[in-house]
């Protein structure tokens, strides 16, 4: 709906981050859990989403940009870097 939505009122521009996102998470879902694509899709997924809206928040210049910039921070630090 996001991607079908975005066409609709012709964001074209603003297409590259859900479609993107979509093929990613298709590679992730179409992969066994075991593989070394699926796990580098995976990472690559979360990687791009993260930034994706970190340069949102980054161009308005949201000062949520620094909490968004925290979490993953925090989350590494709370589970000691372990899967």
């Amino acid at each position: 709906m996001h991607i079908r939505t975005y066409y609709r009122l012709e964001l074209n521009r603003e297409l590259y981050a859900p479609v993107t996102s979509l093929v990613l998470l298709a590679v992730v879902a179409a992969t066994p859990s075991p593989d070394s694509i699926h796990t580098l899709a995976a990472l690559t997924l979360l990687w791009f989403v993260f930034g994706w809206y970190a340069y949102r928040l980054y161009r308005v210049a949201s000062l949520w940009l620094l909490v968004h910039a925290a979490v993953p921070v925090l989350v590494l630090v709370l589970t000691e870097a372990r899967s």
